[in-house]
């Protein structure tokens, strides 16, 4: 799988659920990737504005650690 491909996977797996913090482990499992390839994906998409990377509970796990969350998106109009 390349690693626009994974990037994606991954966003599609924090898009299904806004607001879900996940920490690197559990969005691994959850998008069925190698903890280094969701590492890799989540420090992408920290750069993205649909995405928060911030410290908290896993919303999973729940151990306080650095989570990645997708953003929900004002709508306009």
């Amino acid at each position: 799988m390349t690693r626009e491909m994974i990037e994606e996977q991954i966003a599609a797996v924090l898009r299904a659920e806004p607001g879900v913090h996940l920490c690197d482990g559990c969005l691994a499992l959850a998008a069925k990737v190698t903890l280094a390839e969701a590492q890799a994906a989540a420090a992408a998409l920290d750069r993205d504005a649909g995405f928060q990377v911030t410290e908290s509970s896993c919303s999973s796990c729940r151990r306080h650690k650095i989570v990645v969350c997708a953003v929900r998106q004002a709508r306009v109009g």
